[in-house]
């Protein structure tokens, strides 16, 4: 078997190669789509020839000639191509190619040329094997041979059998090896077979005769042989062995028969392939095969289906039929049946069998005539006209079937030339699969063309020289002109003249690997205006890279690009407002803070005064005082510190208000340890337990987030002193359906329903001398807390103690714990 693997990306046009190289005799043809697929069919298998199509998806033909070069040396290599030229053909040439072929439209005609070479090719190999048998006479070579191939010595004893001679004179090696091998010739071919054996010497070592042998089961059987033997002898002139070469006559005229009937098949192929494609409608389609069909099985009934996909129906194409029977089967059943359409989902392993390769065997005309026809008036004219038996064979390709045939034989007929039959129902199948993918093509250029003037949008195709192509109706209605006027210009005077250059540049930078680009530029109308377009544009490329046209897609934006012009306008006036309005904002602010800082100042200052005063007069004055007076004195002091503490703390409040954030990476558990060390300093006599958990980092402004910790620990040291252990826990963990910051007391809390008011500025829950305090330090916390975006809460119970949430806002994800 001669194996040839086929390349081209064209599905198509392999399908057409596959159906007409069903008949070369001996060839095998495996087909790949691509380069790529073809490198592993020729790592994995035995190819004696390789065809490419010059053009393929990835790689050249000429790329896949270098590949075979380099890995499988001379194996004979056929370039055929669409699109070559005379380099290609010059570059094939370097390369060692075997024949370059251009495609041209008898591709039947090409292909009977390509066999040719391929039959060429098939006798080099043939000549290089039975080389091979001579320098390497090994066992695993001479077994593979298709004719007889013996070895024997001087005194005629079998010294090597190879299993077609086995199969023949029906015995095996171990009976005939060692065994004189004239047992099995008949006898009166004995004398002159030992005769010509004995003629070979080293200076004449080849002879060829024929002779009779017989199966070792049956010797009244006479099988006529021809062989061409060889001695082979050392060079002291001693005979080694002799070696036949042998084919069987009977055989090897059967295989004539059949090449002639091959080459009678291919040139009825041949001229049916021509006229399928000539073919343009589906109903002389069908009719040219039902004829056809005939001529291949005379003195039958032949009926033609095809498959309506919309309507899911099998519709009866056309009846033809040998004069003898066809005439009698019309006037029985009295109507034209053509046009009869089926339902497949009464049937639905119909279009099974139609996908099935080769003929299926068909129940009985009834059957075949979709039971619209009495059974019992069927089975009349089977009778009537001795009919036999029936076979189905699918118009099918690339696993979708479009049809069948059915075909009724005379009784004790066969259905003869079967390989012809299959044949030309491939062609059939093709030239239906050409007849389906034309009609899809027609209906989608008729949506696309339905869909294309529905549009409102501008739609244009044009080659790079700038001529139209095509122009949908809404271009005509844009620009106002008619397609008359249109076909005598280019695009180039639609273009408002500042944006052509820049148009032009656009559409250089379009290639094949990056064909689609947008683009806003002014158009100017038939009227003078001027409009604003975004256009979609496509760049159209062959397969090897070549320019063909450009496609473009635009949409009127005009209103969009005044209105855009108008934001700008409105931008720049209100970033101007916010300018100005930034500059007073900037000096309220400014005037506030020397404000702030002027009145904390002035206030200070007479505070000390008083403080200091009360501090001297008391110092001087305790023991005349009465303890009265005294207890008032002590009671100014501690009014002036609380006043002091509420001036610090409205001139922090003002200080975090204008303080500029500056945002960094914290490491809060640090941060924590460092406040608590702090503060424990002042209550070394409490008996303190603090609990800080794992404590993810955070972003925010060190300065204040500090003072967070410092007024939020501040809070819990102050509202437990009356438990006899105080435990303040810090912590990270989730609190109304999301992640915060927390901190835990278990002080006196307080009432859930005053939870508003403790983060207001001067707001109490908590009054008289026991907790100092000047309602200004939650206030400060829930300031900051604000200004980095996130937000604060808390939960408590009285005499259960309280929790403090807080986030930090979502400008950077929490870091992990470090």
């Amino acid at each position: 078997m001669f194996s040839l693997l086929w390349v081209d990306d064209d599905i198509f046009f392999l399908s057409f190669v596959l159906a007409e190289t069903k008949m070369w005799a001996y060839v095998q043809v495996k087909t790949v789509l691509n380069e790529e697929e073809g490198e592993k069919i020729l790592a994995k298998n035995r190819i004696d020839m390789v065809i490419s199509e010059y053009l393929l998806p990835e790689k050249s033909g000429i790329d896949l000639l270098r590949h075979i070069r380099s890995r499988y040396g001379e194996l004979p290599f056929l370039l055929l191509t669409g699109h070559g030229n005379e380099d290609v053909a010059i570059e094939a040439s370097r390369y060692g190619v075997t024949g370059y072929f251009r495609k041209t439209g008898d591709i039947v005609a090409q292909l009977n040329e390509i066999y040719g070479i391929v039959r060429i090719e098939m006798v080099r190999k043939e000549k290089r094997e039975s080389h091979k048998l001579q320098e390497l006479p090994s066992r695993s070579i001479l077994n593979i041979q298709q004719s007889f191939l013996l070895r024997i010595n001087l005194n005629m004893v079998v010294l090597f059998c190879n299993p077609v001679l086995l199969a023949t004179i029906h015995i095996s090696s171990k009976d005939i090896v060692g065994e004189n091998f004239l047992n099995y010739i008949i006898k009166s071919d004995r004398g002159p077979f030992v005769d010509a054996i004995m003629k070979l010497s080293s200076e004449s070592p080849n002879i060829s005769f024929k002779f009779r042998l017989f199966p070792a089961d049956n010797k009244t059987q006479k099988i006529w042989t021809e062989w061409i033997w060889t001695a082979f002898f050392d060079n002291d002139g001693s005979c080694n062995f002799i070696q036949g070469i042998g084919i069987d006559l009977e055989k090897n005229l059967e295989t004539s028969r059949r090449e002639e009937q091959y080459f009678t098949n291919l040139e009825f192929l041949s001229r049916t392939a021509m006229k399928l494609l000539d073919i343009e409608d589906q109903q002389t389609l069908y009719q040219f095969i039902g004829d056809t069909i005939l001529e291949i099985v005379p003195d039958s009934y032949i009926t033609v289906g095809a498959i309506d996909k919309k309507n899911h129906t099998l519709i009866l194409k056309t009846v033809v039929g040998s004069e003898d029977i066809l005439p009698i089967v019309r006037k029985e059943l009295g109507s034209n049946i053509t046009g009869y359409a089926y339902p497949l989902s009464l049937d639905p392993s119909a279009e099974v069998v139609f996908l099935k390769k080769g003929p299926v065997r068909a129940p009985s005309l009834y059957y075949l005539l979709f039971h619209m026809v009495p059974e019992e008036k069927c089975k009349r004219i089977e009778e009537m006209l001795s009919l036999g038996d029936s076979y189905i064979l699918g118009f099918s390709s690339q696993g979708e079937a479009f049809g069948h045939v059915a075909i009724t034989l005379k009784k004790g007929h066969e259905l003869e030339n079967r390989e012809l039959l299959e044949a030309f129902v491939s062609q059939a199948s093709v030239a239906c699969l050409r007849l389906h993918t034309l009609q899809e093509l027609i209906e989608s250029e008729e949506r696309y063309k339905a869909v294309v003037e529905s549009q409102t949008d501008v739609i244009l195709r044009f080659r790079p020289d700038g001529t139209h192509i095509f122009a949908n109706d809404a271009f005509f209605t844009y620009f106002d002109i008619t397609p008359e006027e249109l076909a005598e210009r280019t695009i180039i005077p639609f273009i408002f003249n500042e944006d052509f250059e820049l148009l032009k540049k656009h559409l250089t930078k379009l290639t094949a690997s990056d064909p689609i680009s947008t683009i806003e530029i002014r158009l100017i109308l038939n009227d003078g205006s001027i409009r604003w377009q975004q256009l979609n544009i496509r760049a159209i490329f062959t397969p090897d890279g070549e320019l063909i046209e450009y496609q473009a897609v635009g949409r009127d934006i005009t209103q969009r690009k005044c209105a855009e012009d108008e934001l700008v306008k409105l931008y720049a006036e209100l970033e101007e407002k916010v300018k100005e309005r930034t500059r007073e904002l900037s000096a309220v602010n400014n005037d506030l803070s020397m404000y702030t800082y002027s009145v904390t100042h002035d206030l200070r200052a007479p505070l000390r005064a008083i403080d200091g005063f009360t501090a001297i007069f008391l110092e001087k004055y305790t023991k005349d005082l009465p303890s009265e007076s005294i207890r008032l004195l002590e009671i100014i002091r501690k009014n002036v510190a609380k006043m002091n503490q509420l001036i610090d703390s409205l001139f922090f409040l003002s200080k975090s208000t204008h303080h500029i954030l500056q945002k960094d990476m914290i490491h809060i558990e640090q941060l924590v340890r460092e406040v608590l060390e702090e503060l424990l300093i002042d209550n070394k006599k409490r008996d303190i337990i603090t609990i800080i958990g794992p404590i993810p980092n955070g972003y925010a402004d060190k300065v204040l987030i500090r003072q967070v910790f410092v007024n939020l620990f501040s809070n819990a040291l102050k509202f437990t002193r009356s438990k006899p252990q105080t435990i303040i826990e810090m912590g990270f963990g989730p609190s109304s359906g999301e992640l915060a910051y927390f901190i835990r007391d278990n002080g006196i809390g307080f009432d859930m329903n005053y939870a508003d008011r403790i983060f207001k500025l001067f707001e109490r829950v908590h009054f008289g001398n026991e907790y100092e305090g000047s309602g200004v330090g939650l206030a400060i916390v829930k300031q900051i807390i604000d200004r980095h975006g996130g937000k604060i809460w808390a939960e408590s119970s009285p005499g259960k103690g309280s929790v403090f949430y807080f986030t930090l806002g979502p400008e950077k994800t929490l870091d992990p714990v470090i």
